[in-house]
Parts: structure tokens; C-alpha cells; sequence
């Protein structure tokens, strides 16, 4: 099976899996508001419901941001880290410069797909790969470096 066929297949299960949970979500409110109104007139269960959802919803948004709060180290590597970002950005800016050729313009005019694709990829295998990363600056620094 092809990757691409995975791909397909995993996004329709995953797609899957989330409407049923939105459904069993849904059913959930409905027998709990089902049983309360044993006990409750309609409307007060139809309202303890509703804040039963609102508190899961408010605890969940609290986990998402308990989890994703930064830590104070990355912080401050952060911050030592500006100076050499705009360095980087600089060195990027002169690449970029060397590199704005008409033809390469109409190249990506001609074949924006095919243009999209290559870019996708060479950012997949030079963001997963540090070797990958350290050949390119290394050929990038023998050949543009006029100095």
C-alpha cells in the first residue's frame, strides 16, 4: 500500500472517530439530561446540563493550557537567542537576493504545482534531517560566498 493510500486512510478513520465522538458527546448530554429530569423539572435539568458541558469544557481548556505553558528555560534561550535570529535572517536576505533569477520566476510561474511540491519537500527533509541541513549550508556557504 502506497504511502499516500495510508495517508487517505488514516485521515478518514481519524475524521471518523471525531464525528462519533461528537456524537457520543451529544448522546451523553441527552441521557444526562434524560436522568435529571426524573429528579429536576425540565428546564433546571436542561440547565444543569448545559453547565455540566460548560465545566468539562472549561477543565479541558485549562489542561490545553496547563500542557502548553513554556518553560522558563526555552525562555531565555529565547531571548540569548535574538541576536543570532537576525543574523540568520541577514545571511537569508543575501541568499535570497543572489538567488531572485527571472528565469527561476518564470519557472515557478509555468509549474506553480510542481513548484509547491519541491518546496514542500525539500522543507520536509531539511526540517527532519540535520544532515541534510549541514550539506546545503555547507554547499551554500562554498558557492555564494563572495568574500
Amino acid at each position: 500500500m502506497s504511502l499516500f493510500s495510508r495517508i487517505q486512510i488514516t485521515t478518514l478513520a481519524y475524521a471518523l472517530a471525531i464525528i462519533l465522538g461528537l456524537f457520543a458527546f451529544g448522546f451523553a448530554g441527552v441521557a444526562a439530561y434524560i436522568a435529571l429530569n426524573d429528579y429536576f423539572e425540565p428546564q433546571l435539568a436542561a440547565l444543569l446540563t448545559a453547565i455540566a458541558y460548560l465545566l468539562l469544557a472549561l477543565l479541558i481548556l485549562a489542561v490545553a493550557k496547563i500542557l502548553n505553558r513554556p518553560a522558563e528555560k526555552a525562555s531565555l534561550r529565547y531571548r540569548e537567542g535574538q541576536t543570532s535570529g537576525s543574523q540568520q535572517a541577514d545571511e537569508l536576505q543575501m541568499i535570497l537576493e543572489k538567488l531572485s533569477d527571472p528565469v527561476l520566476a518564470d519557472l515557478i510561474k509555468k509549474h506553480p504545482g510542481k513548484s509547491l511540491a519541491t518546496t514542500l519537500a525539500a522543507g520536509v527533509i531539511f526540517g527532519y534531517s540535520q544532515e541534510a541541513r549541514t550539506i546545503v549550508k555547507s554547499a551554500f556557504k562554498q558557492y555564494f560566498d563572495e568574500t
